[in-house]
């Protein structure tokens, strides 16, 4: 079986998202749930880095 794929096996699809009023603010939360999130991780790895910083001095 051939993996490999050339150009005229590529095709490109859109798609349109129309939410409904209850979806967007579904869409909202999720959105706003994956921004804590990202910034909680950034936070803790922030913390890791300024303990390994430290360990090295000592």
């Amino acid at each position: 079986m051939d993996t490999e794929q050339t150009e005229s096996d590529l095709r490109t699809y859109k798609y349109r998202l129309d939410p409904n009023a209850d979806q967007i603010r579904a869409l909202s939360q999720a959105a706003g749930a994956a921004r804590v999130s990202c910034n909680m991780l950034i936070a803790r790895n922030l913390d890791a880095l300024k303990a390994g910083w430290a360990a090295e001095r000592n």
